[in-house]
């Protein structure tokens, strides 16, 4: 009476051997999901540096591509034309995106992921020591460099807007970030708006300090982790992936913020050069919260007074982030309204 029993559980296990042998490799071994991540050269996007030094990707199961870009707005380009999975930014790229895209919710649209730094110290309003500018209305009848379509010109407007500033006599120079210290050295602008590693840089290279105008912490600046709307489709499993190796991050960089700022200007090429903020002031965070909400609200404001609008109406902001994976990660970073996340991208 045993037999048949005996026959009946070895059929069961050659059916399920089988079974195991004919599902897709990736189900049942372990592979590296390979993606390319765009960082940039700031000292916002720390995180991606440590995570990519630390080789926090890889202990994810990840094999990951990094590359540094000048900019959030190359990122973002990247991003679109599908030739980087993850791109840093600040938000300004995002919301001059949204106010441009006459065709929403479409593959390559970039949804947000996550905030990873609230900070007032890394965007600057400077000027050389020696040109003898030290306050805001001294810039009346100067001329200031910029990236335009970046964070840097949201910067301005804010800056600008809070010391009541003449802008109509102040001439606005559009340069990529990489072309401003030689344009304030050799006196074709008279100050700058930049963000680090570009202030060392300039004194690196000018031979002496620069001035750094009162009210350039007025920007409260948001450093986003920005994916698109396909991958949130099709690999769920890799951004949570992503997500815990920033987690990771931003961890190492809490426990250590000395080592991490000297392993970002190391990287920057300025390991000789004075830190020009403590680590103290390094404020990382992996979140979705309601200042994010009300950044995005105010530099929505700012787009559309600066003439950025080419759509009737844009989407609703909230339809733009995708919080649900986070909220599975770390559940109290979340601070973002209840929403129905089934029928977010």
């Amino acid at each position: 009476m045993r037999w048949p029993i005996k026959a009946t559980v070895l059929k069961l296990v050659k059916i399920a051997l089988l079974a195991i042998i004919t599902l897709p490799w990736p189900l049942y071994a372990e592979t590296l999901a390979e993606i390319r991540i765009g960082g940039v050269d700031s000292l916002g996007d720390l995180p991606t540096l440590v995570a990519d030094q630390h080789a926090l990707f890889s202990a994810e199961n990840l094999s990951a591509s990094v590359d540094y870009s000048l900019s959030g707005e190359q990122n973002l380009d990247l991003l679109r034309n599908r030739q980087t999975d993850f791109a840093l930014m600040s938000l300004t790229p995002v919301v001059l995106d949204m106010l441009t895209d006459t065709t929403p919710g479409g593959a390559d649209d970039p949804v947000i992921l996550a905030s990873l730094v609230h900070s007032t110290r890394f965007n600057q309003v400077v000027a050389l020591a020696d040109r003898r500018l030290r306050e805001p209305h001294h810039l009346a009848g100067k001329r200031v460099g910029l990236m335009r379509g970046t964070n840097a010109e949201f910067t301005w407007w804010l800056f600008a807007a809070y010391h009541k500033l003449d802008t109509a006599s102040i001439a606005i120079i559009d340069y990529r970030i990489d072309a401003i210290t030689d344009a304030l050295i050799n006196g074709d602008i008279d100050a700058a708006v930049i963000w680090e590693p570009w202030s060392a840089y300039i004194e690196q290279q000018a031979g002496q300090d620069i001035h750094r105008f009162p009210g350039s912490n007025i920007y409260a600046a948001k450093w986003i982790l920005v994916t698109r709307r396909e991958m949130i489709e099709q690999n769920p499993a890799v951004i949570t992936a992503v997500l815990r190796a920033y987690q990771n991050a931003i961890n190492i960089i809490d426990a250590e913020p000395a080592q991490a700022l000297r392993l970002y200007f190391d990287h920057s090429q300025l390991a000789g050069a004075s830190l020009p903020v403590s680590a103290e002031t390094l404020a990382y965070d992996l979140s979705l919260d309601w200042s994010l909400i009300a950044t995005f609200r105010q530099q929505l404001d700012w787009a559309k007074r600066a003439g950025y609008v080419q759509v009737a109406e844009a989407p609703p902001i909230l339809s733009m982030i995708a919080p649900q994976f986070l909220r599975a990660l770390s559940p109290s970073a979340i601070g973002l309204p209840h929403i129905n996340e089934s029928a977010l991208p």
